[in-house]
């Protein structure tokens, strides 16, 4: 199944991953670094990186914002 995986600044990747496939499988796929992400979506919604995806699903990965004084 396909699955779009967003980064920073709207670029994306469509990954194929086999059914069943969580979130971090498809990360992983899209060769997305998380380690400085504060928080990862689903179609808008807040997942987890264990959940499942489905045929279609958007996971958008949003970095931490650094900066200010």
């Amino acid at each position: 199944m396909k699955v779009r995986v967003v980064e920073q600044g709207g670029i994306f990747k469509e990954v194929n991953v086999g059914d069943d496939a969580t979130v971090a499988e498809c990360i992983r796929a899209a060769g997305v670094d998380t380690s400085r992400s504060k928080e990862i979506r689903v179609n808008t919604e807040p997942a987890e990186k264990e959940d499942i995806v489905h045929a279609g699903d958007v996971i958008h990965v949003i970095p931490n914002i650094e900066g200010g004084r």
